[in-house]
């Protein structure tokens, strides 16, 4: 079953079940997918699995700054919202690469550009070409500048 298969199965699973948060989340995440596949002109072929779960890490990247926006101004309620819907929807991601595995990644492509002075944004290209969804881009960043200090 594709992914796109299993989020509209989810969604409506939820509307059955009644639980609006699901179901407007979820509608939320078919309308992003469905723009996405206008706009890169694939509409009657649709997304691979690989394109949908970038819309997916895309949309939980929004929900992180919503986050941040949220308890900057006090409203840790709406911060709260934007953290579940970040957890539904965090399930059609592959599953995250741990902070150790991460890590040897980044020590690797460190020791492979050693000699050049741009080396973040070639580790940062590599290690997302490689990874993939598996990450999170914010976590990639901290853990290269990390190492490359």
């Amino acid at each position: 079953m594709s992914l796109k298969d299993r989020i509209a199965n989810d969604f409506k699973s939820s509307m059955l079940a009644g639980d609006k948060f699901a179901s407007n989340t979820l509608s939320t995440l078919k309308a992003s997918i469905l723009n996405e596949e206008i706009s890169s002109g694939k509409r009657e072929t649709g997304l691979a699995d690989s394109e949908i779960e970038s819309v997916v890490a895309r949309e939980i990247k929004k929900r992180h700054e919503s986050i941040d926006l949220y308890k900057s101004a006090g409203r840790d309620e709406l911060a709260l919202d934007e953290q579940n819907e970040i957890d539904l929807i965090n399930k059609y991601l592959p599953e995250q690469i741990s902070q150790e595995d991460l890590e040897k990644e980044v020590r690797d492509g460190v020791e492979k550009y050693e000699s050049d002075k741009n080396s973040f944004g070639l580790i940062m290209k590599d290690l997302k070409a490689k990874l993939g969804s598996k990450v999170d881009s914010a976590r990639l960043v901290k853990t290269i500048k990390e190492k490359i200090k």
